[in-house]
């Protein structure tokens, strides 16, 4: 879109004093969920509006997609090349000697932190490459570890890989890093808690019934969101206001909690026999209806968030179907009447969530125009 398109999608909003008078008639300064809203009331045409995005810049064209694709393709690209390499290690393993091993993984890490820096760790590419040591660095630690025979566990190797992950990201400022670190930090906190267990898969077991790391999450989304205000504040292009972290981290919180509340609702008698840290169990219930008030109110008012409020409501209605099914609803009607009320329920469940979800979404974009 060039400056005349946008400034003549500007000026449409102006109007003369005459009308100015007239709230009734008034425009919204236009954007893509203002055209949206307009379509929506019968306002304008389908027609007109998809003129509008096209005229506006509000639609992606071909030279948009182009450069999206070319992203993609550009970390995916990175990622499986990593892959090949691992997998390349692996495979020759006993052919190849120890210092070929490291050679080779060791100048991935090394020639993508310096292409990193070379081409500008700002840029797409060299954020790709930054991502490539970064993720590059866990497998150089696990060959020398394996290589070498250093004797230590595996968790400690996720502790280190972690540390460098979270400095990267300090450096970089990077998003996909931080993801990284918090994936390599989830990873330790399970194997740090079963490290006296007989199989790693038990300490996944164990960290996924833990309250302590809901705290973490929830504390983890609270900076996370603090740190993007105070960068809206400034006006300030910040990597912080990047939205795809936090509702990955926030739907991990939402699935966490409801799976955790089910387990309650049918085995609640499990949870004084099951192994905790230092908060109990019972805690639960309290903090899951806390985080519900504090994010409705959060995501409607003070940062409007669609798909944070889709994760919250989708998540009540689970928790609210496992509680009836417990309290067997319907049961006693036989099988088939069983299956045809639930059936019901399930259909009107998700057509209120989808009509209130609608609401929702026209409310937003009326408050943000």
């Amino acid at each position: 879109m060039n400056k005349t398109d946008a400034s003549s999608c500007s000026d449409m909003n102006i109007q003369s004093p005459e009308h100015a008078s007239s709230s009734k008639d008034a425009l919204p300064p236009l954007s893509r969920n203002s055209l949206s809203l307009l379509c929506d009331s019968g306002r304008i045409s389908p027609s007109a509006w998809s003129q509008a995005l096209d005229f506006c810049g509000f639609r992606p064209d071909g030279n948009a997609w182009l450069t999206y694709w070319r992203q993609v393709f550009l970390l995916g690209g990175v990622l499986f090349f990593l892959a090949g390499i691992i997998c390349f290690i692996a495979w020759n393993w006993d052919d190849m000697q120890p210092f070929a091993r490291m050679a080779l993984v060791g100048g991935i890490v090394a020639s993508a932190g310096i292409g990193s820096v070379v081409v500008g760790p700002d840029s797409r590419p060299g954020q790709a490459l930054l991502l490539a040591c970064g993720v590059a660095m866990g497998p150089m630690l696990a060959v020398f570890g394996q290589t070498y025979q250093t004797g230590a566990e595996l968790w400690e190797l996720f502790r280190v890989w972690t540390v460098l992950l979270v400095a990267l990201a300090l450096a970089g400022r990077q998003v996909g890093l931080w993801f990284a670190a918090w994936l390599s930090g989830n990873v330790l906190i399970a194997l740090w808690l079963g490290r006296n267990l007989a199989s790693p898969f038990d300490a996944f077991t164990q960290f996924f019934a833990i309250p302590e790391w809901l705290v973490a999450i929830a504390c983890t989304i609270l900076l996370w969101e603090w740190a993007a205000q105070r960068a809206v504040r400034k006006d300030t292009q910040s990597w912080l206001r990047s939205r795809w972290l936090p509702r990955l981290l926030f739907l991990d919180l939402a699935a966490r909690t409801s799976c955790y509340l089910i387990e309650g609702i049918f085995n609640s008698y499990r949870w004084f026999d099951t192994w905790q840290l230092w908060l109990p169990h019972q805690l639960v219930p309290y903090f899951a209806v806390a985080l519900a008030g504090i994010a409705w109110w959060w995501y409607r008012k003070k940062e409007p968030d669609l798909f944070m409020l889709a994760t919250l409501l989708g998540s009540g209605t689970v928790v609210l179907l496992a509680a009836l099914a417990e309290a067997e609803l319907f049961f006693d009607l036989g099988v088939v009447g069983a299956f045809l009320f639930w059936g019901l329920l399930v259909t009107g469940l998700t057509a209120g969530l989808a009509k209130m979800l609608l609401h929702l979404q026209k409310a937003m974009s009326t408050e943000e125009s």
